[in-house]
């Protein structure tokens, strides 16, 4: 915290929409608390997993809103396929993307 730098691993890519293996409701939990974290520390620095590292915190919003709204229509069961799509469109890399969500998707059928 005193150097505002958080290591998070696999949550907030730019390049991949979450993948979700054991529960929407915890992943969410996940991302909420990571943004009380990034609050209350006044953390601007993200290392993640997979896509570029975050720098500011004007770019750990846009990416925590986007990850917020595709696992919360997950949690609420309002699958919106056009919301879906544009945040697929905004990662990039639409064709791996889509298997993710194809993945998501067969999970939630599952729950």
């Amino acid at each position: 915290p005193s150097q505002q730098l958080c290591i998070i691993g696999d949550y907030l890519s730019n390049i991949e929409i979450p993948m979700v293996e054991h529960s929407f409701g915890e992943y969410l939990e996940t991302l909420r608390l990571l943004g009380k974290i990034a609050e209350k520390y006044n953390i601007s620095r993200f290392i993640i997993g997979h896509g570029d590292y975050i720098s500011t915190q004007k770019e750990f919003k846009k990416r925590w809103e986007a990850d917020i709204r595709y696992v919360s229509m997950f949690v609420s069961g309002l699958i919106e396929d056009s919301v879906c799509k544009r945040i697929i469109s905004e990662k990039g890399f639409e064709e791996e993307n889509h298997k993710i969500h194809q993945k998501n998707m067969d999970f939630y059928s599952i729950k």
